[in-house]
């Protein structure tokens, strides 16, 4: 393992911005080495004792990397879960990434307000492959938690919110809500000193810069259609073993809706059902075997199915891509692996469902694309051809980089202000 020209390159020009400002920004396009810029920088303003904030699938990978390079500072690195019992160790320098996680607004997450407290006035190292893939206003919370942070001019959120978001209201549940997600990229130009960016093009050293995605649609049964018109008619179905299905909000009909037209649910007892498997037969029919596949669900029940019936399964990255099996079916849920994971060694990288969130989009995609890669990258979305299906329009929202909201489920189901009330 060695450093890229552009790692040792923008490594030094990291050290200068964080030694001038206190804190550097890495938004690093997605596979082209931000965490090892990360761990150089580190090095190059001598730390003595860095802390290290990845998701839970990125630690032993960071792990090894320091290992390699033995840098002389004393690394610790944990997941987001864990900071709470890191609050009384004095660090000099924090290095967090995916930090666009911590980005929610108008008020800072638990998560963002135990880094505050951790990070203060120390050298501050922030990693994210999409900074603000939803909204410019995620980027207030992620240097709120600097005491050297430029918007800390601002008195909080809202003081920011009035130099670079318009406010819109819509109305929920008969009631107005005021939205904060219109924000100016001014604001992103006004921390551009901190800023350092690199494309995958712009390393010259990646074959395939992007993925090719295919939709597919599958045949699904027609009944899981007329459940989920009795569910938006009537809010609620009783199945033959007596077991309810109650959609007594617009989150559990627009939840519901999603998980039906992927095969499962989930009823008001927590058990779980299969309602159909025509996804899962499609993907044993057309690739299992014939290619090197891995597979991204959603929720916990379609993850039981897929083990379920690949049982020569793996959620351990590198045992995959060391792996010659075209048997071996590397499996894992969107939310949780679809950041800091490489499974480059896949021929395709299957969509069983299709989570909410637009930055969940942009990073799962990418988790195939490697500049060593020697294939072109593909991805393949699983969409049901239900008249009543949900996944196309997930599809065309977060593609557009908008999280899938209750504003956007009521407005393509054509849902109304009266009936939104009975479901509330």
């Amino acid at each position: 393992m060695e450093y890229t020209t552009e790692q040792l390159k923008f490594s030094d020009i990291g050290k200068n911005i964080l030694l001038k400002y206190g804190i550097v920004y890495y938004a690093f396009e997605m596979r082209v080495g931000k965490t090892l810029t990360a761990l150089r920088t580190a090095e190059l303003i001598k730390a003595k004792n860095v802390l290290f904030v990845t998701k839970k699938s990125g630690i032993v990978g960071v792990n090894k990397m320091a290992v390699n390079f033995n840098y002389e500072y004393n690394l610790t690195v944990i997941n987001y879960e864990m900071l709470h019992k890191y609050t009384k160790i004095k660090y000099d320098c924090i290095i967090c990434d995916e930090i666009h996680t911590i980005g929610s607004f108008p008020k800072p997450s638990i998560t963002a307000k135990i880094l505050k407290n951790i990070v203060g006035s120390k050298n501050l190292i922030l990693l994210s492959g999409t900074p603000t893939a939803e909204s410019y206003s995620r980027i207030y919370h992620q240097l709120w938690i600097s005491e050297k942070s430029p918007y800390n001019k601002y008195k909080n959120f809202y003081g920011f919110a009035r130099e670079y978001i318009t406010p819109h209201d819509i109305k929920v549940n008969g009631d107005m809500r005021t939205l904060y997600d219109r924000c100016s990229s001014r604001a992103i130009d006004d921390i551009s000193h901190l800023m350092v960016t690199l494309s995958r093009a712009e390393t010259g050293r990646f074959a395939y810069n992007n993925t090719i995605e295919t939709v597919q649609t599958v045949a699904c049964e027609p009944r899981l259609d007329r459940l989920i018109n009795r569910l938006i008619n009537r809010r609620v179905y009783q199945f033959r073993d007596g077991n309810l299905l109650t959609c007594d909000t617009m989150t559990k009909l627009k939840q519901c809706i999603h998980q039906i037209c992927s095969g499962t649910i989930k009823v008001d007892n927590g058990s779980r059902k299969i309602l159909d498997t025509s996804k899962l037969n499609y993907i044993v029919e057309n690739y299992f075997g014939k290619y090197k596949i891995a597979i991204m669900y959603k929720y916990i029940a379609e993850g039981d199915l897929l083990r379920q019936t690949f049982k020569n399964n793996t959620k351990d990255s590198e045992e995959y891509n060391n792996s010659d099996d075209n048997t071996l079916v590397y499996i894992t849920q969107v939310s949780s692996r679809s950041m800091g994971v490489d499974i480059s060694a896949a021929d395709m990288l299957i969509m069983y469902n299709i989570d909410y969130s637009a930055t969940l989009y942009f990073q799962a995609i990418s988790r195939i694309i490697n500049m060593n890669s020697v294939k072109m990258p593909r991805v393949i979305w699983l969409f049901s051809d239900l008249q009543n299906g949900i996944e196309n329009k997930i599809y065309s929202t977060v593609k557009k980089k908008k999280p899938f909201t209750n504003y956007y489920f009521l407005r393509d189901y054509n849902i109304t202000e009266h009936e939104y009330k009975k479901a509330s």
